[in-house]
């Protein structure tokens, strides 16, 4: 229980326990000094329906209200200010406030009277960032609102009044959680009696409330449908606690039933059907309506479990039309392609109306076969090699050669690929590479005559097969004329610029190969002679 003390800006939070009210309040202090208690003094405060917000006015004749909104702590009871909810600029002063929140606390409606004899409705938009330039006024000219209180029903009423007429009157606002003018403010809805007041009813009773037990009998029934497809039994209810004098169907195809608040009925061709629910309350007659859409199930099949080929892809369709599809990868299409082995299903729905198959997808090992990594040959020899797929294939494809046998035999470097199918339709495959190896051979030259006639004018020797190679040349005073890690680089004869003598000169080489298919290494010495 909150209270305000007059005169200062304290706020008394009781906590009330299990044993009643505890008398050792949470003090806080936050907002505007309330007036001294004097005649004519006026405020009000309400808590939203989460109860933790407040709104609290207060003001008295000739002195500007105040209306400000807290924050509650409800673990520790403390208050502390939100927010000051300003009123509409008009002439004069605005004396006191009457708040009331919507029932989804979002909207704040303040009724304002002034001494200038107006009194405004107004509508403040707590989502928004700045709800005092957000506010709507409701009510219109000659036309006072006073006192609110929102009730059982999710509805604000309004106590009022005509300016003069001297009737006390109650508006209503019939959707307090809408915005602006959709909030749908009906204006002296209500009449009352003629009232001594000048301008409106000021005060305004609490509602007859017992929040422990919700009300039944006086709230509008919702109808709730269940299967709505041709040839099941559609179940239409209403909640099981409504209470009624006496209650009827009319189910839109002729069938009426009585007395029972649950039923279930098989309608016998699809369609849309118009379903009307009556009820006599309190000498009253009231119904409701709603649509049952009955829609044919779809029928279909899948297919029957299957097994693939290794790296297959299959696509899976749905046999019949519908309005949606799930599948059981997630897929809403009306097809998926299935990668992987695994049990896969789909829902077809058409409105209400669905119906689901699955399939087994499986798939056979792998096709293997070895041709084996790499092979070596030496074509200058004539020689050959066998590559063999396996025997227990019933079809082969050779590329490049074309052939269709188990084996073949090559004599020819080069990238080789066999594609075979087995007696299921599933194919396999393999490659290998047919790679040269020959012997190394090495020949070294024994005189060059660097006198540029185009002939014999640089040294280098020549071969085949050379993996690597390395070489160095020098004079007969073992000063090293020319080196060289490429047997295509050939000496000029020069040395450092200048012509070499003629003379005999000394080489040392080595250098790598194949000797029986084997990478070798090999060293080799001897002389030359540079003639000019």
């Amino acid at each position: 229980m909150i209270t305000h003390t007059s005169n200062s800006t304290e706020f008394k939070a009781f906590r009330i326990g299990k044993n009643g009210l505890e008398l050792n309040p949470v003090l806080s202090n936050a907002g505007t000094q309330s007036p001294v208690e004097a005649r004519y003094t006026y405020g009000k405060m309400v808590s939203n329906s989460i109860g933790d917000r407040f709104v609290f006015t207060h003001g008295w004749t000739g002195v500007t209200g105040v209306c400000e909104e807290f924050w509650f702590d409800k673990k520790c009871g403390k208050v502390s200010f939100k927010q000051s909810i300003s009123a509409h600029p008009l002439q004069g002063v605005e004396q006191f406030a009457y708040p009331a929140y919507s029932p989804d606390n979002t909207k704040l409606y303040v009724s304002w009277f002034y001494n200038s004899g107006q009194g405004l409705l107004l509508q403040y938009n707590l989502n928004d960032a700045f709800p005092n330039s957000s506010y709507t006024i409701l009510n219109q000219a000659g036309s006072f609102a006073g006192d609110l209180q929102l009730a059982p029903d999710g509805k604000i009423y309004v106590a009022s009044a005509d300016n003069g007429a001297v009737i006390a009157k109650v508006s209503v606002i019939e959707n307090p959680n809408s915005t602006g003018v959709g909030c749908n403010f009906r204006d002296k809805k209500i009449v009352l009696a003629a009232n001594s007041s000048l301008y409106f009813t000021e005060h305004f009773p609490e509602f007859m409330m017992d929040r422990s037990i919700p009300l039944k009998g006086l709230e509008k029934p919702i109808i709730n449908i269940g299967n709505q497809c041709l040839g099941n039994p559609t179940t239409i209810s209403v909640q099981p606690d409504f209470v009624a004098d006496s209650v009827a169907w009319d189910l839109g195809d002729g069938t009426q039933v009585r007395s029972t608040l649950k039923l279930e009925h098989i309608y016998t061709q699809s369609g849309i059907y118009p379903v009307v629910f009556s009820w006599y309350a309190c000498g009253y007659k009231y119904l409701i309506t709603d649509t049952v859409r009955v829609g044919e199930k779809p029928v279909f099949s899948l297919g029957k479990d299957t097994t693939l080929c290794a790296g297959s892809l299959y696509n899976l369709a749905s046999p019949v039309p519908g309005n949606s599809y799930q599948w059981s990868t997630r897929d809403t299409g009306m097809f998926i392609t299935i990668r992987s082995p695994g049990m896969y299903w789909l829902q077809v729905s058409n409105g209400q109306c669905s119906s689901k198959d699955d399939i087994l997808i499986n798939y056979y090992p792998s096709l293997f076969t070895d041709l084996g990594d790499e092979y070596f040959i030496c074509d200058d020899e004539k020689e050959l090699v066998k590559l063999d797929a396996g025997e227990k294939f019933t079809q082969y494809k050779w590329t490049p050669t074309g052939d269709t046998t188990q084996w073949i035999i090559v004599g020819d470097v080069g990238d080789y690929f066999v594609v075979v199918k087995d007696f299921r339709g599933c194919n396999g495959n393999d490659g290998t590479i047919v790679q040269r190896r020959c012997p190394v051979t090495v020949y070294f030259l024994n005189a060059f005559t660097p006198n540029n006639d185009g002939l014999n004018d640089t040294y280098a020797p020549s071969g085949k097969d050379i993996v690597s190679f390395s070489m160095k040349i020098f004079n007969r005073w073992g000063q090293l004329v020319f080196e060289t890690t490429d047997i295509n680089t050939q000496w000029n004869g020069k040395l450092k610029s200048e012509y070499a003598q003629t003379d005999t000169y000394f080489y040392t080489a080595q250098y790598s190969g194949y000797l029986n298919k084997r990478l070798s290494e090999f060293s080799a010495k001897g002389s030359f002679t540079l003639i000019r």
